[in-house]
């Protein structure tokens, strides 16, 4: 991929393209064995407001922590009790009872790569969805 726009505002592509397209806050970000760039911080619009190494720094921390992470965000809204989630359904697994914490085991798997690879290939020939039309896709892009 050279070059993507969104709504009319320069997002990814390479150093020239995004430069020609006037983008602004454009950082680099490799994709496989590709240098690019991203912009991630667009000022006027709701929440996009981190720059690519900050999203990086929190996939990482949720990654180490997922539980915590979820209440560090539900902190910033000001949640008083834990989120729902963490809510058992019978009474005596409840912590406002036992006083004790709902134990919760979570686990992130690693993010999938931005580029195709082996792995994806074989997970479209082993997927019966495509009735096999898709197999040739590994040849095409070699």
């Amino acid at each position: 991929m050279l070059f993507v726009a969104i709504n009319g505002y320069p997002f990814y592509g390479t150093y020239n393209l995004m430069r020609a397209a006037g983008a602004e806050r454009a950082e680099p970000i490799t994709v496989g064995r590709r240098r690019r760039r991203i912009v991630m911080i667009y000022p006027g619009i709701k929440d996009a407001d981190m720059s690519w190494a900050a999203v990086r720094a929190d996939i990482a921390e949720a990654v180490r922590d997922p539980v915590a992470r979820y209440l560090k965000i539900e902190n910033l809204h000001e949640v008083g009790k834990p989120p729902p989630w963490l809510q058992t359904n019978k009474p005596w697994d409840n912590p406002e009872v036992t006083g004790e914490p709902v134990p919760v085991t979570v686990r992130i798997p690693p993010l999938d790569p931005l580029v195709h690879g082996a792995a994806y290939f074989n997970a479209i020939e082993r997927s019966p969805l495509h009735g096999k039309l898709l197999n040739g896709l590994r040849d095409y892009y070699r």
